[in-house]
C-alpha cells in the first residue's frame, strides 16, 4: 500500500530513529509536486509505526518551540493530505477536482439528503484515515479554506452536523423548522445521507403529502428520547 505524507511530516520522519526497513521505504519515497506530498510504499503495520513516530516527533518539536495552542479536538494537520490552493480563485469546482485522495466532496447531509452548502461557492469535504486514527473536515467558502482534524469519525460528523445547520439556515435550502441555534441537532438531520435513511414525504397511511413534513419530524425527533444517531444510521450487512 501507499501512505501519503506532507513535506513537513516527511521531514519530521527523516529526523526520527528508524528501523532499516522503514529507512529504506523513506529513501524510496516518490515526491508528488502537484500536491507537495511524498508517497511511501509500506505495509499497514509499517504505516502505523510511521504515524506513531510522526506523532512523537511532532510533540517533541512543539515542546521545543512553544506550548501548543491547537484546540484539544485537533491533531496535527500534517497527517492529512494537503488541500489544493485556489490562488487564482477559479472556483469550488476546480478546487474539488484537484482534491487528493482520500479527500471527498460531501454534497448532501442528514436523513433525507438535504443539500450541504451552496455549490460552487460553499463546499465541505471529508477525509478518513482510520489506520492513522485521523478524520479530517475542510470547508471552502469563496476561495478561503479551513481544516479541522479529529480523532474519530463520530466527532468529525458532529462538527459537520453543526456546520450543516448553520449553512441550511443561512442559505434557506435545508429542512423547514430549523434555526441556527438548534441544539442538540435532531437525529433525522444528523450524519451522512444514504438512500436507506431517507424518509418518504408522503403519509404512508392515506398517501397524501404532508404540508410541513420536515417540521413534523423535527418535533417528533425532539420529543422522542429513543431516537439516536445510531438508530437512524444504516449499517450495511456483512
Amino acid at each position: 500500500m501507499e501512505a501519503t505524507f506532507t513535506e513537513a511530516a516527511f521531514t519530521v520522519l527523516l529526523a526520527c530513529e528508524l528501523s532499516a526497513p522503514l529507512r529504506d521505504a523513506l529513501e524510496r519515497a516518490v515526491y508528488n509536486p502537484a500536491h507537495h506530498t511524498w508517497q511511501v510504499r509500506v505495509s499497514a503495520a509499517q504505516e502505523q509505526q510511521l504515524v506513531l513516530l510522526l506523532r512523537r516527533g511532532s510533540a517533541r518539536q512543539a515542546d521545543r518551540e512553544a506550548v501548543s495552542t491547537t484546540p484539544a479536538n485537533s491533531s496535527p494537520s500534517d497527517l492529512l493530505p494537503s488541500l489544493p490552493e485556489d490562488e487564482l480563485r477559479r472556483g469550488g469546482g476546480a478546487w474539488v477536482s484537484q482534491l487528493p485522495a482520500p479527500w471527498r466532496y460531501v454534497g448532501v447531509w442528514g436523513g433525507n439528503g438535504w443539500e450541504l452548502g451552496s455549490w460552487p461557492y460553499q463546499i465541505l469535504v471529508h477525509c478518513d484515515l482510520p489506520l492513522r486514527g485521523v478524520y479530517g473536515l475542510a470547508t471552502y467558502v469563496a476561495g478561503e479554506t479551513a481544516v479541522e482534524v479529529f480523532a474519530s469519525r463520530e466527532e468529525r460528523d458532529v462538527a459537520t452536523d453543526r456546520i450543516a445547520v448553520r449553512w441550511w439556515t443561512d442559505n434557506g435550502n435545508g429542512p423547514e423548522g430549523l434555526t441556527s441555534d438548534t441544539y442538540p441537532v435532531p437525529a433525522l438531520y444528523r450524519g451522512p445521507y444514504s438512500r436507506w435513511r431517507a424518509v418518504s414525504s408522503y403519509n404512508s397511511v392515506v398517501g397524501e403529502p404532508c404540508t410541513d413534513h420536515a417540521s413534523a419530524l423535527l418535533d417528533q425527533a425532539r420529543d422522542d428520547e429513543d431516537v439516536s444517531g445510531d438508530a437512524m444510521r444504516w449499517v450495511p450487512d456483512g
